[in-house]
């Protein structure tokens, strides 16, 4: 009787090379000598190995190994994921991208890997010109869309990255691969301050010109000789009667100083009387 020990398997039985027997119990009646050998073969165990999911990376080392062999298997992570374990039956069997063991029997085996999460954060420069939607935690090879709106008295300008700048658009649209840290950049609004006299050789203005946004205008008329100032107005409408006229620039203004030319009284008187 044959009797094969792990990892092998009852082949035949031999005699001077020759089969006499392919059970493991070989029975005969004993007329002479005889010299048996009693054939095994090592086991071959099959070493499968997959991909959870399917496109997050690749294996080397599944195959076909020999009884007591050590199959050494590597997972490699495609980009935008990393390797989290070995699992077999769902149980958990390595943390280690390469897992070596030795082969006692068939095992199937499934490398998993996670997504990649990038943080994708975006500030506004100057800080008060205005908001950002859009940015927060993605998986590798979302698309994420930042957009860029203006406060009043601001306009988009663009969209810049270590300095450089990565879109002209204040929706910002990208495929996230990395973290990506974003300034979303506004210049503030320039407005132009007019003014004019009338009539027009009745005094001067200082202070028209171009203004930042939120600056404080002071617009100041000088009389000249014979004329009085009587207000300001725009559009037809009086929106001050002080000479130094003052406000906040939100837009662009066309302004027209009045001005009315004096009367004078011319007595005469005779004398004497007569």
């Amino acid at each position: 009787e044959a009797i094969a020990n792990e990892g092998y398997t009852f082949e035949n039985w031999t005699e001077d090379g020759e089969e006499v027997s392919t059970d493991a119990i070989y029975t005969f009646e004993i007329v002479e000598d005889r010299t048996l050998v009693a054939n095994f073969s090592i086991n071959e165990y099959e070493i499968t190995a997959s991909v959870n999911p399917t496109n997050a990376g690749s294996i080397e080392g599944a195959g076909t190994y020999n009884y007591g062999e050590t199959a050494t298997l590597e997972a490699t992570a495609n980009e935008g994921y990393t390797f989290e374990n070995w699992t077999e039956d769902d149980e958990i069997v390595s943390t280690n991208a390469t897992y070596a063991f030795e082969v006692v029997e068939d095992r199937d085996l499934v490398a998993n890997f996670v997504i990649n999460e990038y943080e994708i954060t975006a500030s506004v420069n100057p800080t008060n010109a205005g908001t950002i939607e859009g940015a927060g935690v993605y998986n590798y090879g979302e698309a994420a869309t930042l957009e860029a709106t203006a406060n009043e008295g601001y306009t988009f300008e663009n969209w810049t990255e270590d300095g450089e700048v990565v879109s002209m658009s204040a929706i910002y649209t990208f495929e996230v691969v990395e973290d990506r840290e974003l300034v979303a950049n506004f210049l503030i609004n320039e407005y132009e301050i007019t003014a004019s006299v009338n009539p027009v050789n009745a005094g001067t203005i200082e202070g028209a010109g171009v203004y930042n946004y939120g600056e404080i205008a002071t617009l100041e008329v000088i009389a000249n000789q014979g004329y009085t100032f009587e207000n300001w107005t725009e559009d037809g409408e009086e929106v001050s009667t002080e000479m130094v006229y003052t406000f906040e620039v939100v837009e662009d203004r066309d302004l027209v100083a009045n001005f009315s030319i004096n009367g004078y009284e011319i007595i005469a008187s005779v004398n004497p009387e007569n």
